[in-house]
């Protein structure tokens, strides 16, 4: 038996992650029969059921526990008091009933879990205990401590530095603006392009991977900017942060790992797409030279081998970019179970089957502005009856993969296709039934002028 744990970032990093329950349920692909699944809120029933016929396994076997509520009055409560609470802990003990733990699997390496996994004697069940116990998770999720181990590995990294005040910042970047006109500051922990602001001397343009583009002409503007913005670039908890020059027009992808006890893995790769955040991902890449993707995978494996070496087990993923020259740059790790995860090593190797990667790829989708729909099961139905619903006989099209976003009135999906031309057929398909707004235009493809 699995114990399975739906959590989010640690409070001690983002203080404003609230775990939307949603996004957390796609822990469910990574469900057995009979297993235990912890969630911070009520499970989307539709979405446990779909998934759940799709990897073959009995929903009706699990035992699905809510934790306390995260806000009591004006209190936010962090994980490890909801974890450890004396009711849930009764009915954590009546759903295991004397079952042994083989694996505590969580979505979040958050030091709770160690004290956690020894509360319920399920010690060995937990992989990297005593590195997660130290607050291990930190470290396998920090920009700023990435480029440390990069750049002790000599793995490629793009110019910058590391920075702690403003003072560091406007250093740092008047030193980049001697080499480029552009650079990026990104929040330690922020995820998805969020926490990243783009600096340039030069024209300003529309902003890939970043919330704004700052126009700084002058060492003045620079240094006026930073002061003043100071706790907004570091995520407004003292953070450091980390500034890059900024490669334009480049492309970014990733080869994530998965760690174990005695044995380092290539999982999946593929590339990441932003519009300006994160929009989109296509595994495995499409169209990329090959001596890059060896690249990334071979350094990637390294960064995978080191963090093994310090005691963490679980998923790692490092992402790159691929200039327009064909320079290759590695910006960060995650070490946590992905929003990719999921589409690769489940959808991917074990519903689309042996042809994925081969004569199938997937191509994986936020849910497009624009697009309107009532229910997780609204948007199963439509897509079903519309013929465009995965087959598992010809092993392509619509899979969803994730629970009901009820603020953006929809749901993530991905599409299974021999080619991305065939999924962005698809996915004109997908904007006949959910499209709202006629003048939505569906975020651009890894293939130049392709729309």
């Amino acid at each position: 038996m699995k114990i399975l744990i739906a959590n989010g970032f640690s409070d001690n990093l983002r203080a404003s992650e609230d775990w939307p329950g949603w996004w957390v349920q796609r822990v469910i692909w990574f469900a057995s029969d009979g297993d235990i699944l912890i969630l911070p809120s009520a499970a989307d029933r539709s979405f446990m059921d779909y998934a759940t016929k799709l990897i073959g396994v009995d929903l009706e076997s699990l035992s699905i526990l809510i934790l306390p509520p995260q806000v009591v009055g004006d209190r936010r409560v962090p994980f490890v008091e909801r974890l450890t609470n004396a009711d849930f802990k009764v009915a954590l003990s009546t759903a295991m009933a004397g079952r042994n733990v083989h694996e505590i699997f969580a979505l979040w390496p958050d030091a709770a879990l160690a004290d956690f996994a020894r509360s319920i004697d399920a010690s060995d069940a937990m992989p990297g205990l005593s590195f997660l116990s130290q607050d291990g998770g930190r470290l396998v999720n920090s920009k700023s401590v990435f480029r440390a181990i990069a750049a002790g590995l000599r793995v490629p990294i793009p110019d910058g530095a590391v920075c702690q005040s403003h003072q560091e910042l406007h250093k740092a970047i008047k030193s980049l603006f001697d080499i480029s006109d552009t650079v990026i500051v990104k929040q330690d922990y922020m995820t998805g392009g969020a926490g990243n602001v783009i600096f340039t001397s030069g024209q300003t343009f529309d902003p890939v991977g970043a919330r704004a583009v700052v126009q700084t002409p002058t060492d003045y503007s620079v240094a006026e900017y930073v002061e003043a913005h100071w706790e907004e670039l570091c995520g407004r908890r003292g953070d450091r942060v980390v500034v890059e020059r900024y490669h334009r027009d480049s492309r970014a992808a990733f080869a994530e790992f998965s760690i174990q006890e005695g044995s380092v893995t290539l999982g999946g790769t593929g590339e990441l797409l932003s519009a300006p955040f994160a929009c989109a991902q296509v595994m495995p890449p499409v169209g990329f030279e090959g001596d890059a993707m060896a690249l990334i995978e071979s350094n990637g494996m390294r960064l995978a081998e080191c963090m093994a070496t310090l005691g963490f087990r679980g998923r790692l993923s490092a992402d790159a970019i691929v200039t327009p020259q064909g320079e290759v740059f590695f910006t960060e790790y995650n070490g946590r179970v992905t929003g990719s995860t999921h589409i690769y090593a489940i959808i991917g190797d074990r519903i689309i089957g042996s042809g994925f990667g081969h004569d199938r790829i997937i191509l994986e989708r936020i849910w497009p502005d624009g697009w309107r729909v009532g229910s997780f099961g609204a948007a199963r139905d439509s897509v079903f009856e519309a013929g465009l619903a995965f087959d598992p006989n010809t092993r392509t099209g619509v899979v969803f993969t994730n629970a009901y976003n009820a603020q953006s009135q929809g749901v993530m999906y991905c599409i299974a296709a021999p080619d991305i031309l065939s999924a962005r057929q698809i996915e004109r398909h997908l904007a006949e039934l959910f499209a709202v707004d006629t003048n939505a235009r569906l975020p651009p493809l890894p293939i130049e002028g392709f729309e």
